[in-house]
């Protein structure tokens, strides 16, 4: 899992790389805001910030995408568009349900019934699903990442593990 410290630093990473490789304009770089928390990421607000030596003119506007997210699993760092940063708030709550619904089904015995009401997939990748839960035997935290997993897949969430 990937904390605040970790995002910040990988955040200031992307930044440097931006400001050396890509630059915005020879009179600004790339800075960032307080990062927002999200279940499943760190979003980061990008901010054009004058260099030190530069004085800004109020007429000078630039545009592209507003941020980066910071993956919680991964680590992994994608920039976003502004249809995207959008969806940031609802797929949130996706993942906050998906990781509820996971932990409850723990407490349950992961009958096929039981399987069926909350994995909505042809019954041969049901009892598929159910053996592969099955080798994880007693392992709780590993069980419950299938699950999630499953579950993130399931409302569209891809590469989630």
């Amino acid at each position: 899992m990937v904390t605040l410290t970790d995002a910040l630093a990988l955040a200031q990473t992307h930044l440097i790389e931006m400001n050396e490789v890509a630059p915005i304009h020879p009179n600004y770089q790339y800075g960032t805001s307080k990062p927002t928390e999200y279940a499943h990421c760190w979003y980061f607000d990008y901010s054009i910030q004058p260099r030190l030596d530069f004085l800004p003119c109020k007429r000078e506007m630039f545009a592209g995408a507003p941020g980066f997210t910071v993956s919680k699993q991964t680590a992994e760092l994608h920039t976003i568009s502004w249809y995207e940063m959008q969806k940031l708030a609802k797929q949130s709550a996706i993942w906050l349900h998906c990781e509820l619904t996971a932990k409850a089904l723990l407490g349950t015995n992961l009958s096929l019934t039981v399987l069926r009401s909350h994995f909505p997939v042809d019954l041969p990748e049901l009892v598929a699903f159910k053996k592969d839960l099955e080798k994880l035997g007693t392992d709780k935290l590993a069980r419950k990442e299938v699950l999630k997993a499953k579950l993130l897949q399931l409302a569209g969430f891809f590469n989630v593990l």
